[in-house]
């Protein structure tokens, strides 16, 4: 999945389902709350749609490096994913600047097996790219034809390899953006985000007054503190929360749902 958000949603969901409370949670609120329900669907139906889109991309990009290489298939995939999930936290798309690769030690890599006419050649090659976004597939190709003309015969070099080591090197230099960094350029996302960190800091305040006990409106309530304390049910209820309007409605009535609730347990907490 090339949009960070997006890869963010399914990352909580895949984390949701290992928590068996928030899990539970999700099930009651989709069987009980209908506004929530409508919305969900469609939310799934987009999701859907995009990860059998990037699947396909994927696919696509693998096949032709590939054909044109004869590198590793399950490598080239392998590095595929690598590739992606660092250039889209540093670029937001699934490419790298020949200023990224610089800073990354790339072209030193390189001149240790080839030449520096080649090394040369092959920066003039990749700075000619679209807009100067060099992408996966000329990047692998690119540099897997300069190798297999000019690297000795006394040394091997592994494309593939190179890119890794690369890669590697770059995930030091990027800046991870977190999410309400993400949102600041659009006022009302930056109060979405705002208004849910502060529904977040409530559960957090009400964490010592988690009941016991069964019950359906008590599977909810723990759900929720159970996933205001994972990260990445956090994250994705957050981006869920500022980018979609029909589960920030379903949400502010959760949350008035459980506030209420809490409330009492406060007040008998009070009394006793």
């Amino acid at each position: 999945l090339r949009d960070e958000r997006v890869r963010a949603l399914f990352q909580g969901v895949a984390a949701s389902a290992h928590e068996p409370a928030v899990y539970r949670a999700f099930e009651v609120l989709f069987e009980d709350l209908y506004p929530l329900r409508v919305a969900a669907r469609v939310i799934y139906k987009k999701l859907q749609q995009l990860m059998q889109d990037s699947q396909r991309q994927r696919q696509d990009q693998v096949d032709l490096v590939v054909n044109e290489t004869g590198l590793d298939a399950t490598e080239v995939e392998a590095t595929w994913l690598l590739f992606v999930s660092i250039a889209t936290k540093v670029n937001k798309d699934a490419f790298l600047t020949v200023d990224q690769l610089r800073a990354a030690g790339f072209f030193g890599e390189i001149e240790q097996t080839l030449h520096p006419e080649s090394v040369q050649q092959l920066l003039k090659k990749l700075d000619e790219t679209k807009y100067g976004r060099i992408r996966f597939t000329d990047f692998v190709i690119d540099l897997n034809q300069c190798v297999e003309l000019e690297c000795s015969l006394e040394r091997s070099c592994d494309p593939l390899a190179v890119l890794q080591n690369i890669l590697e090197s770059l995930q030091s230099h990027e800046h991870d953006m977190d999410d309400a960094a993400a949102d600041s350029d659009n006022p009302k996302k930056r109060q979405y985000a705002q208004r849910y960190d502060e529904m977040l800091a409530s559960f957090c305040d009400w964490k010592d007054l988690v009941p016991e006990g069964r019950g359906r409106r008590l599977d909810v309530v723990r759900g929720c503190f159970v996933g205001a304390e994972n990260e990445e049910v956090v994250r994705a209820l957050r981006i869920c929360y500022v980018d979609y309007s029909g589960l920030r409605m379903a949400a502010e009535l959760i949350f008035k749902l459980v506030k209420t609730f809490m409330a009492t347990r406060q007040n008998k907490a009070l009394n006793r």
